[in-house]
Parts: C-alpha cells; structure tokens; sequence
C-alpha cells in the first residue's frame, strides 16, 4: 500500500521526484533497492506507530534491527539510492538512541527523588548527632517543613493530574460510546442496503430502479458513518489514550512519593521521639541509619551503572546515525548531502545533549557525596571520581557540539549559520560550566548555491519582492499563478515538460476551485483532510540570501521547500526546482516525472468533474475518492 506521507507527496506537489537516485546503478538491481526501500519506509511508518507503547520496546528494537540490516544491503546499488538508505539508516539510529534516552531520562527522574529521599535522611542524621551533645538542642523542623514542602507540592500536582484524568474520562467514554452507536448503525444500514438491493433483483431493471437507487444511497450513508467513525477512533487512540496513560502514570508515581514521604516523617518523627527518650541509645540508632544510608548508596551506584549503560546506548546511536548521514552526504549530490549533514548536525547536537544531561545527573551526585561526607565522613573517595565523570561528559558534549558545527559550516545558508551561533552559545555555557539545556531552531531545507549569472527572458511577471510574492501565491483570487513561476536556465528535457507542468497547475487549481465552491465550511473546519490542506495554502517565508530564497509549503504534515529566484529584479517561484535537476534524474514511485504528472493530471481532472456534478455529498466522501485514486495509480493495493 502507498505510504501516507508518499501519497501527500503527490497532492501537495503533483510532481515530487524520489530523492532515492533511481537512474543510478544496473536497472535490475535498482528496481530492487528501490523497493527494498520503500518496504522498510513502511515498515518504520509500522513501528512508529508503537513507539510509545512500553510493552513493545524490546520488539521495536528488534525490528528496527532488521531494518538497519536491510538498508545496509544497497551492494550493486547507485550512490542516490546507497546515499538514501544511508540517510533513512541515520533516522532509524536516531529512533533507537531516543528509545535508550527516554529510559534514561525516566531512571535518572527516580535516580533524583532517590536523592532528594536521601539528602533528607542525611539532614536527620545531621541534627542526631547534635543529640550527643544536647538533645535539648535537636531540632528536626527544617527536615520535616522540607519534607511537608514536598508533600504539598506533590499533592497539588496530584490534584491537577487527577482531575484532569476526570476530565479525560467523560471524553473518551462518549467518544467509544458513539463509536459502538455508529457501529451498530453502519451494520444496520449495510443489512438495509443489502436487502434494498435484493428487492431491486427481484423486481427486475425497471420496477426495482428506486430500490437500486435507495441502496446506493443507504450505502453511501453507511460510508459517512464509517468514516465519522474512523476520525474519531483516531482521535481516541492519538489525543485522548495517550494522554490519559501519560496521567496515570503520572499519577502512580505522585502517590508512590506520597508515601515514601509519609514514611521519611515518620522515621524522622520516630527517630527524634526515640531519641528523645533514650540518649543512650542515640549513638546505635546513627549507626543504623547510615547503614540505611550506605546501603541506598550502593542501591543509587547500582542504577547508575544501569542509566550510565543507557546513555552508552543511545549515544552509540546517534554516533552511528551521524557516520550514516555523513556517508550519505558523500554519496548525494549537492542539495541532498547539505542536507544530510544538517542531519549529521541535529544527530551530533543531540549527542551533545545526550552528554550534557547525562552530567547534570552527576553534578547532583556529586553533591549528595559531598553532602555525605559533611555529614558521616565517608564517601569521600568517590567524590573525585564523580567529578572527573561529570567533567568527561562536559568534554565529550562540548566535542559533540563542535563536530555538529563542523557538519553545519560545510552547509551553506542563513538557517545554518544562525544553527552554528546557537551550538557556538552552547559551547560556551559548557566552557562556563553551565549544563543547562539551550535548544537550537529546528533543522530547514538547505538551498541550493550557485546560480547561473546568465541573464534568461522569464515567462511571467513575477513580484517586486520575495513577501510580494508569498502574497500574490496565497491570494486565491490572483488571476494567474503561472505567471508567478519563472522558466529560464531549463535543460531541454524540462522545457518539453513545461505544458505539461502548466497543465498540472492548472488542474490542480480548478480542483482546489471546485472544493472551495462546494464545500466552502467543511474545508474551513476540516482537522485530518488531506483535499481540504490542500484547499487552505499553507506557505511562509523560510529564507532569503542574495538572489534565492525559500518558502515553505505545509501540506498534511508535510513540509515542502520552494525555492524562489530574482532574476532582473523581479521575484519569481524557480520552474527548474520544481522540475527537478533534469528530466533523466527525476523519478517517483517507479515512474517518470511525465507519466506521473499525466497520471495526476487525470484522475485530478476526473475527479473535478464529479465534484461539479454535485457526485459527494461531504469532503470526507472526496478525500475517499481522492485516496482511492491515489491508490489505484500508484499503490499496489492492499
């Protein structure tokens, strides 16, 4: 089946050309990595969709393994495709590090409260020792107003977990409860319709015409049920569920630490009344408690030789991912590898990350240590240890962060420079010894350097600036939108596809028209439609350098990078960007740029046409319409 992120490819661009280099390589052997693959693009699309499901680690481990292995197979291969899969094998990496980082994050969470247990002990045994000189003197207060601090903060957090758990109740119970309703009247009218149909085969063509007809209606009626009932089983299963799990668990653990902070006072109050009572005994009541003490430090040691392990994973990972980004930028042309090497950067910039967290948690180490030491005397060989640990993984972020530099000094555009000043702050808070976490702008598409200095007559009027521009492509009433793009510097093959690219444009426009015509408040409401993204532009200015910049298309969740020109001081949407590097180059889905332009073309134009005839009733009945023909043109079905 067609992947969906494939499929809003084509809506979006009518025309998006495989980034895999399918003209590379012996025919044969290119046809087998090429689906190879697009097996294991949806394969990670499978497993992405149990990523948060905990049961399933240890399989989605698992099966990401084989997906790395099977990437790893492009032997005979072209370096477009070798490049490609090196890239998805970077992704795939990055996946597996964030699995190994997120159980770390969650055993250094428990590794904190363990801590903070802890410090609050090492305070009570603090004030016993005071006992040995006057127990007139102990005062437990600070240690129990602490604690109390922490309980009520603990309770308030609880209360608003639990009451927004309440509120994720009623939803969800209504949302399942209409979906048993629509179950049961999408059987109802399926049976209805089935008999309408055999009362039409028994009176024959013409007496049963309106039965048929009926039928056809109830059908359709079922359809609509259906597919309400497929938006909302969707928003059950990836708003409400998940965040209701997230709640629980959140919950579970407020009242976890409710009760080891009811139990810490009440040792405190315990100890303080024993003491109290029998000075003489105050000395082996210490003892006993840092024994406990000694022996939750030997419990903490363990789980962080656990979480240490877990770090060691996912930066394993993210090493690997950036030598696969790295390779694949080796391997593709220039658009292609800047941008596997802002790949490599965002892998290395989570290294980087991944170290400085990891040092966080043993800088609190080190001062539960030191605290200990104050306190007891011992544990003061461990202390230098933990801070050499600690220092160790500030180096390593600061080299993180310096080979993402070096991948994002080797891109050009203003996005990666602004990127690189973000890493060199960072570096900076590191040399500082500040292991706060400093976020960096989300990766953007590179562009393209080097523009031909010939000057080349453009077929349109284009717009005096590059915001001139983005107004005139998100005005709908602009009379002509061709006359925005600009046509000069093309190969001969892409000139040959330049009617047809006009008459792509243009079919896309009179669809978008006739979805606007009839279902003007369905496209406005719409959450989820890929027709109705399509109807409601979605563009913004991402960059602007010299004489190109880019705008950004956003289209069912999907990000497209336009490239824009000046050329003779007008601004214009590139033709040759949105033809591809040359016609030979350029190949979707096991099909040339042509044939897939003139597939779209018509089943575009077709399903125009029923749309004027007034032939759906709703814009979910479109987007129906709209996937099968996606589907019969270019999916294998099933």
């Amino acid at each position: 089946m067609i992947a969906a992120k494939q499929m809003t490819a084509i809506a979006a661009g009518c025309g998006l050309l495989l980034l895999a280099g399918c003209n590379d390589g012996p025919a044969k052997r290119r046809a087998e990595v090429h689906e190879m693959i697009a097996t294991v693009t949806s394969e990670i699309q499978s497993i992405d969709a149990v990523l948060s499901d905990p049961g399933q680690t240890d399989e989605v481990r698992r099966r990401f393994g084989r997906v790395i292995s099977e990437l790893g197979n492009t032997q005979g291969a072209g370096p477009g495709q070798r490049a490609a899969a090196a890239a998805i094998a970077a992704g795939v990496h990055r996946r597996l590090a964030a699995i190994s980082a997120d159980d770390a994050m969650k055993l250094e969470a428990e590794l904190g409260s363990r801590r903070t247990v802890l410090i609050g002990m090492l305070d009570a045994v603090d004030q016993f020792y005071g006992m040995v000189d006057g127990l007139e003197a102990i005062d437990i207060e600070p240690a129990d107003a602490t604690l109390v601090a922490a309980r009520e903060e603990t309770e308030e957090t609880l209360a608003a977990t639990s009451r927004r758990l309440a509120e994720l109740d009623g939803p969800i119970a209504e949302l399942s409860r209409d979906n048993r309703t629509d179950q049961d009247e999408a059987q109802r009218l399926r049976i209805e319709a089935a008999l309408m149909r055999r009362e039409a085969a028994g009176l024959g063509a013409a007496d049963g015409y309106g039965a048929f007809e009926e039928a056809r209606r109830i059908d359709r009626e079922a359809d609509g049920v259906e597919l309400r009932l497929a938006y909302r089983e969707l928003d059950l299963r990836y708003n409400y569920e998940p965040e209701h799990e997230i709640a629980q668990i959140k919950v579970d653990r407020m009242r976890e630490r409710l009760d080891s902070i009811a139990v810490t006072r009440q040792q405190l109050q315990d100890r303080y009344a024993s003491a109290s009572d029998e000075a003489g005994t105050t000395h082996a009541r210490l003892e006993a408690m840092s024994s406990a003490i000694g022996a939750e430090l030997d419990e903490l040691q363990a789980s962080m030789v656990t979480v240490a392990g877990l770090y060691e994973e996912a930066a394993m990972e993210l090493d690997r991912a950036a030598s696969k980004a790295k390779a694949a930028a080796g391997l593709a042309d220039k658009d292609f590898a800047d941008v596997a090497r802002i790949q490599a950067a965002q892998a290395y910039q989570e290294l980087g990350s991944l170290h400085r967290s990891r040092a966080r948690g043993l800088q609190n180490q080190v001062r539960l240590l030191e605290r200990v030491a104050q306190v007891t005397g011992t544990a003061t060989g461990e202390i230098e240890g933990a801070k050499g640990a600690h220092q160790e993984q500030l180096r390593q972020a600061a080299e993180a962060y310096k080979n993402a530099g070096i991948e994002l000094g080797r891109v050009s555009g203003r996005t990666a420079r602004q990127r690189l000043e973000a890493l060199k702050i960072s570096t900076s808070a590191l040399e500082a010894g500040d292991v706060a976490e400093e976020p960096l702008p989300s990766a953007a598409p590179a562009r393209r350097s080097g523009r031909s200095a010939r000057s080349v007559p453009t077929t349109g009027a284009g717009a005096e600036s590059p915001e001139a521009l983005l107004a005139a492509m998100l005005d709908e009433s602009y009379a002509d939108p061709i006359d925005l793009y600009y046509f000069g510097n093309l190969t001969p093959a892409q000139a040959d596809m330049v009617d047809l690219f006009t008459a792509s444009e243009n079919t896309k426009l009179a669809m978008v028209a006739a979805l606007r015509e009839w279902f003007a408040d369905d496209i406005a409401t719409a959450d989820g439609s890929l027709l109705a993204s399509m109807a409601n532009v979605n563009l913004s200015l991402s960059a602007v350098q010299g004489d190109e910049g880019t705008l950004i298309r956003s289209v069912g969740g999907l990000e497209i990078p336009v490239k824009i020109v000046s050329v003779d001081g007008r601004w214009y949407v590139d033709a040759t960007s949105a033809l591809g590097e040359s016609a030979d180059q350029a190949t979707a889905l096991g099909m040339s740029v042509t044939d897939l332009m003139k597939s779209v073309n018509g089943f575009m134009r077709d399903l125009t046409g029923r749309i004027e005839a007034g032939e759906f009733e709703t814009l979910q009945q479109v987007d129906m319409a709209f996937m099968q023909a996606l589907q019969t043109n270019f999916g294998a079905g099933g």
